[in-house]
């Protein structure tokens, strides 16, 4: 029987995630901190991913990588509270073997 790593798993999503946004022209920056001690893992408690593009105007979106179905409401009070024009705000939901569902806050 193989058991599952779910830390393991999270590194592939999040990896898919960049390579998308990659692929899109996005400089992408993981904000995770892992360690053994740390308490505060995600930026500002709640985003795995950082993501710049310049376009027009300077692009900057905070990314939260999921699977299953999250709790969107700290997510979503967070966006409301620092919403701007060039800011954006996503959760990017991996569904079992599917692609991602991406919901923007």
């Amino acid at each position: 029987m193989r058991l599952k790593n779910p830390r393991a798993k999270g590194n592939r999503i999040r990896l898919l995630v960049i390579r998308k946004l990659e692929s899109d022209g996005w400089l992408v920056d993981i904000v995770e901190k892992t360690g053994r001690f740390v308490k505060v893992k995600d930026l500002f408690g709640l985003w795995d991913l950082i993501a710049i593009k310049k376009a027009e105007h300077t692009i900057i979106k905070l990314i939260q990588v999921k699977t299953g179905k999250p709790k969107l409401d700290i997510f979503k009070n967070f966006a409301y509270k620092y919403m701007d024009n060039n800011i954006l705000f996503e959760i990017w939901i991996k569904k079992d073997r599917k692609d991602f569902e991406i919901i923007k806050l």
